[in-house]
């Protein structure tokens, strides 16, 4: 897909023909033959950009998955370590109940507590 406004592509082909050897002030086939070149260049550059991002975005799920396998494998030593001493299996449960099993914090669930500093509960009480 060609990134070239239609109307430079029209032009380009005037000055390749018609208006071959025509030369307007600050306006020619070169100039704009020149401006399309610097379009595609700016085009292929960012083809590669993208490719550097999609390449960039992969490598951090593959370390991200492998931190997050390394992270179930050392919780579960230390679960194993921890069995006879209360305190640290409680820590180490709140740990594992505070993760889903891809490793993400779990998202809290239900309706949000209603707080007196909420603009809502605010003005129902100062209707009272």
């Amino acid at each position: 897909m060609s990134s070239t406004p239609f109307l430079a592509v029209a032009l380009l082909d005037l000055f390749e023909g018609p208006l071959r050897g025509i030369r307007f002030p600050e306006a020619d086939g070169e100039s704009i033959a020149a401006a399309a070149e610097e379009v595609r260049q700016a085009q292929l550059a960012l083809a590669h950009a993208q490719a550097a991002l999609d390449a960039a975005r992969g490598l951090l799920a593959d370390r991200q998955a492998e931190l997050t396998r390394r992270a179930q494998r050392t919780l579960a030593y230390a679960r194993i370590y921890a069995q006879d001493k209360p305190e640290l299996l409680d820590a180490i449960a709140s740990v594992s109940s505070n993760t889903s099993p891809d490793g993400a914090p779990r998202k809290k669930r239900g309706r949000p507590r209603k707080d007196a500093a909420s603009p809502a509960v605010a003005s129902a009480q100062a209707a009272e």
